[in-house]
């Protein structure tokens, strides 16, 4: 076409268009862009399918995966186990004659891999219904996937390690997440997500976390943040606590541990559960009972004493 190399350069009329509906659109140029084509799609849609032909456009779609993270929130959004998943995949190969998600291998070596087997349990609760969970206890899974997570020739240059921890409700199960952030002076970090819990029920109880894989987990969290630190021996073994001083390191830095979640999940593990807009902040009282602060009982106030009671977590 004529003035095809014409509009490719900067400056051109499709330019000044796209910045024109930006600023009245008050949109970025990106948005602009994509209503400039869906409105020419729209008024012209045989020449718009001619040249995204052209430009194998379709080819290029063709070609890019879901990655492991999007197919792993697809499949929790969805509520869809291992098994399901893996029926699922078969027949949208079968159908599509190639695979638009990363490779179940893939998947399973960014979120831990299945090499290191969980603690699989079930609990019985007083109504009759049985809740499934398991869990990998943090410290036991870094140290035995340490190997996985980064070689020797990546450890030069290594300054700290941050862990952060974290747990979510949806598509009737509970899930704790972590994920190890390895830092450098001078390359960029190396990360690691891996799942560590997962409790089968419909409700979000923290009294049913607490009895399922809750001490589990914040057990081993616990191992590594009164430790300390990351450390590496000759036999490329990981501690949390320093080597003797007649055993060389090849790596021994300082852990930064976190817990991260929503404000429904720091309030759970407070052991404030059942939180909504009815119950109070900073004490027990019922609504219909409280009269102000002062006029409290001290027992029923949310001390950090009274938390601790309520959780593992010190």
């Amino acid at each position: 076409m004529k003035n095809q190399k014409e509009f490719a350069k900067d400056g051109t009329l499709i330019d000044a268009a796209v910045k024109a509906i930006a600023k009245s659109s008050k949109c970025d140029e990106q948005e602009a862009a994509e209503s400039l084509l869906s409105g020419i799609c729209s008024r012209y849609e045989d020449a718009f399918l001619k040249v995204s032909l052209n430009n194998d456009v379709l080819s290029g779609l063709l070609r890019k995966k879901m990655n492991a993270v999007s197919v792993e929130s697809m499949l929790f959004d969805c509520g869809i186990n291992a098994t399901n998943a893996r029926t699922l995949f078969r027949h949208l190969n079968h159908f599509f004659g190639k695979s638009f998600f990363e490779s179940e291998h893939k998947h399973r070596a960014y979120f831990g891999n299945n090499d290191f087997p969980p603690t699989v349990k079930k609990m019985e609760l007083e109504d009759k219904t049985w809740v499934y969970f398991w869990y990998k206890q943090p410290d036991l899974l870094l140290q035995h996937q340490i190997k996985e997570i980064i070689s020797a020739t990546d450890l030069e240059g290594i300054i700290g390690v941050d862990i952060a921890c974290g747990g979510d409700h949806g598509g009737g199960r509970f899930r704790m997440l972590l994920k190890i952030l390895l830092r450098f002076t001078n390359k960029p970090s190396i990360s690691h997500n891996y799942e560590v819990a997962n409790v089968s029920h419909s409700q979000d109880d923290i009294d049913i976390l607490k009895k399922t894989v809750l001490d589990a987990v914040i057990g081993g969290l616990r191992v590594i943040a009164n430790g300390g630190r990351f450390v590496i021996g000759q036999d490329f073994r990981l501690s949390f606590t320093p080597l003797n001083a007649d055993e060389p390191a090849l790596c021994d830095v300082p852990i930064r541990l976190f817990i991260n979640g929503d404000l429904k999940f720091f309030a759970q593990i407070l052991g404030r559960d059942g939180m909504s807009t009815s119950w109070c902040m900073w004490c027990r009282v019922h609504p219909s009972e409280w009269k102000g602060l002062d006029g409290v009982d001290p027992q029923e106030l949310w001390s950090i004493d009274s938390q601790k009671k309520n959780t593992s977590i010190e």
